[in-house]
């Protein structure tokens, strides 16, 4: 998923569609594309074949020091609904 115009972006890149795939059951925006690129990337791929997944490697080894990163600093002034100062709130 991409955002903010990068869509656009990307797509001068593309040269051809080869196909589509599950079109009619997902929808335009979910179907399966098959595509041509030319100068694409790179790109990070978050998840591999065994399901290990770069962004749960990676907050796992935040989430260690995340206490650390909040030492010596004020308590959040909270006004908002359902905000919190539980910094675990923060670890995903």
């Amino acid at each position: 998923t991409v955002g903010y115009g990068t869509g656009a972006l990307l797509g001068r890149g593309v040269e051809k569609v080869e196909a589509v795939h599950w079109n009619e059951e997902l929808g335009l925006a979910q179907a399966m594309w098959v595509i041509r690129c030319n100068k694409m990337g790179p790109f990070i791929v978050a998840s591999d074949m065994n399901g290990d997944c770069l962004f749960e490697r990676e907050n796992a080894k935040i989430s260690e020091n995340i206490a650390r990163v909040y030492e010596g600093t004020k308590p959040a002034i909270l006004k908002r609904y359902g905000e919190s100062d539980d910094r675990s709130d923060e670890v995903i």
